[in-house]
């Protein structure tokens, strides 16, 4: 598992999301998982393209935030 964190600013200040990346482990269901404060908040799962999509939100976060995520974690692994 690696893990690096993606500050994403909104009107509040900045958030820190700390992503926690599963490359290889058939555990997880999704390939990153999304913590905030370290409570689980969302994850995203690679399509055949490499682009990635909301696997789970149980913490409510808003989609354009999703989006800003999951574009910072593509520039790290693609």
């Amino acid at each position: 598992m690696d893990q690096f964190i993606v500050p994403i600013k909104k009107d509040s200040g900045v958030l820190h999301f700390e992503i926690r990346d599963y490359p290889h482990d058939d555990d997880h269901n999704c390939k990153f998982e999304i913590f905030l404060e370290n409570n689980f908040v969302a994850s995203f799962e690679p399509n055949g393209d490499g682009h990635l999509h909301i696997c789970q939100n149980p913490g409510n976060i808003e989609k354009e935030t999703l989006h800003q995520i999951s574009d910072e974690i593509e520039k790290f692994h693609w």
